[in-house]
C-alpha cells in the first residue's frame, strides 16, 4: 500500500535540493578551503555555519511539515552524531503546525466514513490540536462527547515522498567515509521509516 502512493515531483526534488545544495557547502569549506587556507580558518566560523544550516532545516521542515519535522526530533535525539549546537536547534521543531482547513478535513470524513459520518450528531470546525500528521476535533456520537482523530489530506503521499528523496540523500551520505564510520544512514532511515508508518496506523493506534 505505502509504494502504491504517487510521488509528488516538486516536494521531492525540493528536499533533494536543500540536501545536496547544503552538503556540497558543508564539503566545500571542510575539504576545499581546509586545504587552501587551513584549519584555523575553516575551524573559526564552524560553529555558526553548522547552526545556520540547522536553522534552514528548521524553516523547511516548518514549511513542508510531515516527515520533516519528524525527522528533525528524531534526530535531535541523537546526541552521538551531531553537534550540541545542531541538537539544540532542531530540539526547537514542535509537533504543532497550522491547521488545514475543516472543508478539506470534511472531504477525508466523507471519503473515509461514507454515511457512516452522518452517525455523528456533531464534529466541531476547530480543531482542539493539530500536528504535522493529523489533526483532532471534537466530536458527539450517541449522546457522549469523543474526539476524532483524522490524517491530514494527502499525507501517505507526502509521507512516500519525503522517505524516498531521503533514502537518495542517504545513499550518497554512505559514500563518504567520515560519515559513514560515524553512522549507517539508511538503518537510521529504515527505523525512522517504520515509527513514521506505525503512527499513521490509526487502526493500530485505535486498538491500543
Amino acid at each position: 500500500e505505502r509504494a502504491s502512493h504517487a510521488h509528488d515531483r516538486r516536494r521531492y526534488f525540493q528536499i533533494i535540493f536543500f540536501f545536496t545544495y547544503h552538503f556540497l557547502k558543508f564539503l566545500l569549506w571542510e575539504f576545499g578551503f581546509r586545504t587552501l587556507f587551513g584549519e584555523i580558518f575553516v575551524a573559526r566560523g564552524r560553529e555558526k555555519r553548522l547552526r545556520q544550516m540547522a536553522q534552514r532545516f528548521r524553516q523547511l521542515a516548518v514549511e513542508m511539515g510531515g516527515v520533516m519535522i519528524k525527522l528533525g526530533q528524531f534526530v535531535s535525539t541523537r546526541v552521538d552524531m551531531l553537534p550540541i549546537s545542531v541538537i539544540k536547534e532542531l530540539e526547537r521543531l514542535q509537533d504543532e503546525v497550522d491547521p488545514v482547513a475543516f472543508d478539506e478535513i470534511e472531504k477525508v470524513l466523507q471519503a473515509e466514513l461514507g454515511e457512516l459520518i452522518s452517525d455523528f450528531e456533531t464534529i466541531e470546525a476547530v480543531p482542539i490540536a493539530a500536528a504535522s500528521l493529523g489533526q483532532v476535533y471534537r466530536a458527539r456520537l450517541d449522546h457522549e462527547q469523543v474526539v476524532v482523530k483524522v490524517q491530514r489530506p494527502g499525507i501517505h503521499t507526502k509521507v512516500a515522498t519525503d522517505l524516498a528523496a531521503l533514502r537518495v540523500v542517504a545513499g550518497w551520505a554512505m559514500n563518504f567515509r567520515f560519515i559513514s564510520r560515524r553512522a549507517n544512514v539508511p538503518a537510521l532511515l529504515d527505523e525512522f521509516s517504520a515509527v513514521l508508518w506505525e503512527e499513521l496506523d490509526y487502526y493500530a493506534e485505535a486498538n491500543s
